[in-house]
């Protein structure tokens, strides 16, 4: 019996010193998406999502230096910057988005902590307007159920209601309520759909984008081998979409495991990632 909870006391180790390295390092992850003859040429960027206020080295540098060596222009950010509580300093992370913006066009997609702050102004005040209006002075650029065109490629984000993030209760959201919100998908354009929550993935699906961005799941706070996660946020238990790069027929759907955490500060077996994403002309 001492064996086993020496054991246990040791394997409680090993994963409490895997979790403190995971939350202190991130990697750098690449994919490369053939997006055959609907781009003029080959188009990077970036995805960051979900860094929830998080910082790697003083002033993010270490962040910055990765995304610096990517050479990578463009940055799409999928949500969840920032943690939405009244007491979050935001500070950090603003300097570190209008440092990049200095060398970056960003594409800013809100995640469920920024929705919250802009929707509840009783209890978050001006707290959001304010900082997107000085990421917005900066050049940075909100797609709030709104498109933006790079050469024929079109980047839409869709911004889904609070209910949509509820805690053990799901909600559907119909494909007629995103049509609502962002319009119809343009066949004429390269369609990237930026979404935060991949709940929802399989609805996405029938707006027919070319590829679908999300983040909000941290990658399942812990993942078994490279394709599942354990638990999201919303405390579904081995979601369908955690972490990573999902076929659907023609569909391309990027799941980011993200930055950071918040309130459980858990991650095993599942590092923080910046994503490089190259679309090739076929």
């Amino acid at each position: 019996m001492m064996y086993f909870f020496l054991g246990l006391i040791i394997l409680g180790l090993i994963f409490l010193c895997i979790n403190i390295y995971e939350l202190t390092h991130f990697e750098l992850n690449e994919y490369l998406i053939d997006a055959g003859e609907k781009i003029n040429g080959d188009f990077e960027f970036l995805i960051l999502s979900d860094l929830h206020n998080n910082t790697y080295g003083e002033e993010n540098c270490k962040l910055i230096k990765c995304i610096n060596d990517t050479k990578v222009e463009k940055i799409i950010v999928a949500g969840d910057m920032v943690t939405g509580k009244i007491k979050s300093d935001w500070s950090k992370t603003e300097r570190f988005l209008l440092k990049l913006a200095e060398n970056h066009t960003i594409y800013y997609v809100n995640g469920n902590h920024e929705y919250r702050t802009k929707v509840y102004i009783e209890k978050f005040g001006d707290k959001y307007r304010e900082y997107k209006d000085r990421l917005k002075n900066a050049g940075i650029i909100f797609l709030e159920n709104e498109y933006t065109v790079i050469d024929n490629i079109r980047i839409t984000g869709l911004e889904i209601d609070r209910k949509y993030y509820k805690k053990f209760k799901r909600y559907k959201i119909n494909i007629e309520e995103i049509v609502q919100s962002i319009g119809k998908a343009d066949d004429n354009y390269y369609n990237i759909l930026v979404s935060h929550n991949p709940r929802y993935i399989s609805e996405y699906v029938k707006w027919k984008p070319d590829i679908i961005i999300s983040g909000h799941f941290h990658g399942g706070v812990m993942r078994i081998g490279k394709r599942t996660g354990v638990i999201s946020p919303q405390f579904d238990v081995f979601p369908k979409f955690s972490g990573g790069l999902y076929k659907m027929n023609k569909i391309t759907a990027i799941v980011s495991r993200g930055l950071g955490t918040h309130s459980v500060n858990i991650r095993l077996f599942n590092k923080p990632e910046v994503i490089k994403i190259k679309l090739q002309k076929h």
